[in-house]
């Protein structure tokens, strides 16, 4: 049996003569099946004819031979052969006429344009083959031809796009290159894989499929990314998996040499190509590396693909030294707001760093996906762990997230993906018939505003009001804004030479007061003369008459008292400034009393004082926190501070927070894919509850902890310790209702996702309700016995109360029945209480002591603004969080 080393050398050297040649003779060129040129279940044939395109695997400016394949026919047959070569302007520069006959059971092959031509030099063209026969029937066979100019990596910036090319015909690439380049893409993510080098025609159709892939690409200006994933079973199978990998990045290096950056896997942390633990994966990944350097020094290497953009993984990863060999890392960061999946970009730079490392960050796939209607798409929300949004909010959520990245330094967002055509997932922006989706346009104007501009800061990801400063090449300047929640008004005002457009580039009208009203789409603004956003000549804090010896920004308060918070501004610069206080954190039910606007001469300090008055029902014993800055001449911020606040007393709840699990398996971090954890069947008690947020009336003995804690199925994804998240939920019912009584403890709280349809990127707790007592019989989607409630404390903004969603997530919709359930909660800076009165009637149950409903809590633990863990009582299956089939049980009792 031939190994992978030889049959790696031996292409090698056919790859080397074949650079070497000269003109090719007659039978030097590859004949390559047709499904490899034309894409996915296309096979160009007529009758009993199929025609494949002779080329020539080495040089790509030989034009090459049409063949016939009538081994199977049973009569002889001629074709009439129109050929065309298209140049990158949509020209037909040249075409020429001829026929080819073809015996039975045979083949025949022609040069489709014989006497003129036979290279294309210094440019790149379409070729097209359009065959008839005697009957009139026609079929079409198509290529790319010429000669490479290759697109360096120093061509990349932001704007990035996954197409898979491989699925469809040249002439269908050759009408999307140009729309491609009207949006603004700069890099295009490639797929590639390894083989299972059975014969060697498999690795040479594979580089052949990569080189006219990229040759396209470089025809129209964009920079090619190599996605090297997809391990065939004989490579997990290999005892050589690290020499292996090695020579075929080395292969695909050199073949490639000049013209195309490169990453190594798609997810295999999640099990979608591989299923890799990050010490493996680092091993791998440092493999393919060093072969990509021995083919390619200058190539730039990227790691795999991280799935969710998880980052207790990213750490473990570069621990077990994967950064090494990397010159960029790869995430996927899917997330419910673009907010959450650049704050993951964000955090990832963070572990790079603290590692040692210097990597670039590139987010190799990332975008939002289309559920119209509630329906779900269940490929997609079971790969990303989203449901889908409307294509309103695709459109908006685009460009948030390219604004996000150049604000925050990303160097590449590669948008998943670009063109429908052959594609189950919903997240392109251009239709199968080529027409162009609003979200396609939003990109178009985001790359319009944006393409080339440096940012000059802007807001954190999670605070309400979102504001992005950019200066053009032409040093012009652009505001980019958008709230996190629709209806606000702008913490800014603009002057009358401002002018304001929409993510489509559309005029937007401002008020008389021109302070604008934002929403979940960007407002670009223009006409401003935008300095740094953040003004750092001027200081604004807690230093104040007081001495620092003791600690200036912890205080204490009474339930229902007044406490004065410091707010001293500092004037550094050389000109005088306005100061206006800005809150940027705060919690429900604390009344925040703010001075007025001050003017602060140069060198000179201003010292005022905010009044936080805590509500009479504050939780005692616990901390509250809020964050304050100034705002500075209208368009600038000082750097923000925060105060701690403690409110006096003795914590009420501790007993419950020293409730134990109880004998059943727990979640096990030595094999994520295990499932059949936790309590499988919790109890409620036959009382009512006042629903007011305090779980005095609540015995300790009623709560049952929520203590499987990890991140969905990925590998090395840790478990947050109990400081990290902790809940506890307890159960009552009477005739009409089911009560909850939640308390968490939450090392920090973020609620930033109100606009995904399950909420996935604020922390919540979710009860998942069933009226099926046989779990065998319970539905695989949410019908109407089914009923998943999504609860958080308070809002965006955190002057609200608690929120509900009653989320449908691909099965039944239901709109307007959050109005019925009764809710309450108290929140402070490390955890919220939370009750809620469920009518039965939602979900059609019939109580009765004795009786089992069907039944999961569930919560989602955000830190950093994005979800990073899970929790919940019973782990039956993945589908935990859309499926009424994958519920434990709650008994109701005496």
């Amino acid at each position: 049996m031939v190994s992978h080393r030889q049959l790696l050398g031996a292409l090698f050297a056919a790859a080397a003569l074949s650079a070497a040649a000269a003109p090719m003779p007659e039978n030097s060129g590859m004949v390559c099946d047709s499904m490899i040129v034309n894409g996915w279940g296309v096979k160009p044939v007529l009758g009993d004819t199929q025609f494949i395109l002779e080329r020539d695997a080495g040089d790509f400016t030989i034009l090459p031979n049409l063949i016939a394949d009538n081994s199977r026919g049973k009569s002889a047959a001629e074709y009439t052969i129109d050929a065309t070569l298209t140049d990158i302007n949509g020209r037909v520069f040249a075409r020429q006429e001829s026929k080819l006959a073809v015996p039975a059971g045979g083949r025949s092959k022609a040069d489709p344009f014989e006497g003129t031509r036979q290279r294309l030099n210094n440019q790149v063209a379409l070729f097209t083959a359009e065959i008839a026969d005697a009957a009139g029937r026609t079929t079409r066979i198509s290529g790319i031809f010429g000669e490479a100019a290759p697109v360096g990596p120093e061509k990349a910036d932001v704007f990035g796009m996954n197409v898979h090319f491989g699925r469809y015909d040249a002439d269908q690439r050759w009408k999307l290159y140009p729309l491609l380049k009207k949006a603004g893409v700069s890099t295009v993510r490639t797929d590639s894989s390894f083989r299972n080098f059975k014969t060697r025609e498999e690795a040479r159709e594979t580089l052949l499929r990569l080189k006219e892939a990229i040759l396209g690409q470089e025809a129209f200006g964009f920079e090619s990314m190599v996605l090297v994933g997809y391990f065939p079973p004989g490579f997990h199978r290999s005892a050589e998996k690290l020499v292996t990998a090695r020579e075929w990045m080395e292969l695909l290096a050199r073949e490639l040499k000049g013209r195309a950056s490169f990453h190594y896997g798609n997810e295999t942390n999640s099990g979608w190509g591989a299923f890799g633990a990050a010490a493996d994966m680092a091993q791998l990944n440092n493999a393919m590396a060093i072969g990509t350097e021995a083919g390619d020094p200058g190539a730039r290497r990227g790691s795999f693909g991280i799935a969710e953009g998880d980052i207790a993984y990213l750490d473990r990863f570069l621990g077990a030294g994967a950064g090494d060999r990397l010159d960029a890392i790869c995430l996927h960061p899917y997330g419910g707001t673009p907010e959450a999946s650049v704050a993951k970009l964000l955090a990832a730079r963070g572990v790079i760093r603290k590692h040692g490392g210097n990597q670039q960050i590139w987010a190799t796939e990332v975008g939002f996906h289309t559920d119209e209607a509630g329906k779900r798409n269940e490929l997609t929300g079971n790969l990303t762990g989203v449901s889908g949004f409307t294509m309103l909010h695709q459109r908006q959520l685009l460009a948030r997230l390219f604004v996000l990245a150049l604000s925050h330094g990303i160097e590449r967002i590669y948008w998943y993906d670009f063109y429908g055509l052959k594609d189950p997932e919903t997240f392109y922006l251009v239709n199968p018939d080529l027409t162009l989706r609003d979200s396609y346009h939003a990109l178009a104007e985001c790359a319009r505003q944006l393409k080339g501009a440096r940012p000059l800061g802007g807001t954190a990801p999670h605070e309400l009001i979102q504001r992005h400063y950019f200066r053009r090449a032409d040093g012009t300047t652009v505001m980019a804004a958008w709230a996190l929640a629709g209806g606000v008004r702008a913490d800014f005002r603009l002057p009358a030479n401002a002018e304001a457009t929409d993510d489509l580039g559309r005029p937007v009208a401002l008020p008389p007061d021109r302070v604008p009203v934002l929403g979940d789409g960007v407002l670009y603004v223009t006409g401003l003369k935008l300095p740094e956003f953040t003004a750092r000549k001027v200081i604004a804090g807690t230093l104040d008459e007081r001495n620092f010896n003791r600690p200036m920004s912890r205080f204490t308060v009474r339930p229902g008292g007044t406490v004065q918070i410091p707010w001293s501004v500092w004037n550094g610069s050389a000109a005088p400034v306005e100061a206006a206080p800005a809150v940027l954190r705060r919690l429900p039910g604390w009344k925040i009393g703010l001075p007025g606007n001050i003017a602060v001469e140069p060198g000179k300090q201003h010292n005022g004082k905010i009044l936080l008055t805590a509500p009479t029902d504050a939780v005692p014993g616990v901390e509250y926190e809020f964050t304050f800055a100034a705002n500075i001449d209208g368009l600038q911020r000082t750097l923000p501070y925060t105060v701690r606040v403690a409110a006096e007393g003795e914590f009420p709840y501790r007993a419950i927070q020293q409730t134990a699990s109880g004998c059943y398996p727990m979640w096990n971090p030595m094999d994520e894919s295990k499932a059949g954890t936790g309590n499988p069947e919790l109890t409620a008690r036959r009382d009512s509850a006042k629903i007011d947020g305090d779980l005095a009336e609540w015995k300790p003995e009623e709560f049952f902890p929520i203590d499987q804690k990890f991140q969905w199925i990925l590998r090395d994804s840790g478990i947050p310790s109990a400081e990290d998240w902790s809940g506890w939920i307890a159960f009552r019912w009477d005739e009409k209702k089911l009560y909850a009584a939640v308390l968490v403890r939450d090392d920090e709280l973020f609620f930033g996702d109100f606009l995904s349809r399950d909420w996935r990127d604020s922390d919540n707790m979710r009860l998942f309700l069933s009226s099926v007592a046989d779990p065998a019989k319970r539905a695989k989607t949410i019908t109407g016995d089914d009923l998943l409630l999504i609860m958080t404390p308070t809002g965006v903004a955190r002057t609200e109360g608690p929120m509900l969603n009653i989320a449908s997530l691909g099965g039944l919709v239901r709109s307007g029945m959050e109005s019925q359930v009764e809710m309450k909660s108290r929140v402070w800076k490390n955890g919220y209480v939370l009750e809620a009165a469920i009518p039965f009637s939602l979900f059609n149950a019939k109580p009765a002591e004795g009786t089992v409903l069907g039944l999961n809590v569930m919560a989602d633990d955000c830190d950093g603004n994005f979800r990073q863990h899970v929790g919940m009582t019973y782990y039956k299956s993945p589908n935990y969080w859309n499926s009424p089939a994958a519920l434990g049980n709650l008994k109701l009792g005496k």
